[in-house]
C-alpha cells in the first residue's frame, strides 16, 4: 500500500489503532469498537433518520415507530463510540440525486442531543 513507509493492507484495514489512520465504518459495524474522535456527517433529516418521499401524499412519510426507534439506537452506538471528541456534521437540508433540495434541517437526533447537552450545562 505504501512502498516509502512499508504499510500493508491488512495493517492499514486491520481493527487495531495505528497513528494517523483514519477509520471508515458504518454505523452498526462501529458497535463495541472505540475511536478517540468518532465524525458523524450527513445528520440531516431525511438523511439519518430517512425519510422516503411518498408521491401519494406529496411530502416525506415519518418512518414506522420501530423503523425510528432503531434508526436512533444505530445513531447512539456511533455517537458513543468517541472517547474523547464527536463531531455531528448537520445543515439545513440536502440535494437528492435528481437536484432537488429539501429543506428539512438538522436531523431530530442532533438536535435531541443539543437540547440534553443544554439541559446538563443548567444543572
Amino acid at each position: 500500500l505504501d512502498a516509502d513507509e512499508g504499510l500493508t493492507l491488512e495493517q492499514f484495514a486491520g481493527p487495531e489503532l495505528t497513528l494517523g489512520k483514519v477509520a471508515l465504518t458504518t454505523y452498526h459495524s462501529a458497535k463495541g469498537r472505540e475511536f478517540s474522535v468518532v465524525i458523524l456527517p450527513g445528520l440531516v433529516e431525511g438523511i439519518v433518520p430517512r425519510l422516503v418521499w411518498s408521491r401519494r401524499i406529496g411530502r416525506f412519510e415519518e418512518p414506522a415507530r420501530a423503523v425510528l426507534a432503531e434508526e436512533r439506537r444505530t445513531f447512539y452506538v456511533a455517537l458513543t463510540r468517541a472517547e474523547d471528541a464527536a463531531v455531528l456534521i448537520y445543515g439545513p437540508g440536502f440535494e437528492t440525486e435528481w437536484g432537488a433540495w429539501n429543506e428539512l434541517g438538522p436531523s431530530r437526533f442532533v438536535v435531541d442531543v443539543v437540547e440534553r447537552l443544554n439541559e446538563s450545562e443548567v444543572l
